[in-house]
């Protein structure tokens, strides 16, 4: 089994003038993890940076001590990511979507 040791040390990052992430310090040491929050909350954004997509405003991230976007090959070498595109329209309330399903699977109502 293969286990990362991700570290992110003061990482912030600014789409324009909106601050994404601010000062993020997070220490990963397993080969899984969750991570949860709110839209907009810097997911997304925090994963680009691990994965060296993005480059952090300020700070640094290493991957088993190697920074993704620095030594791209090195990295790639122990990190493998896959972003989805949804094939639901984006930000669908609950109802909207079952509506949704209903309309295109042409689902009786009980």
């Amino acid at each position: 089994m293969i286990v990362l040791k991700i570290q992110c040390k003061e990482l912030s990052f600014l789409f324009g003038e909106t601050l994404a992430l601010d000062s993020l310090n997070l220490n990963i040491d397993s080969n899984r993890i969750a991570l949860l929050g709110q839209n907009g909350s810097g997911k997304t954004t925090l994963l680009a940076l691990i994965s060296g997509l993005l480059s952090p405003t300020e700070g640094e991230i290493l991957i088993d001590g190697v920074s993704p976007y620095r030594e791209r090959e090195r990295s790639a070498e122990r990190l493998h990511s896959m972003f989805a595109v949804s094939r639901y329209p984006y930000r669908m309330l609950v109802k909207e979507f079952l509506q949704y399903l209903k309309s295109i699977r042409k689902i009786e109502s009980h």
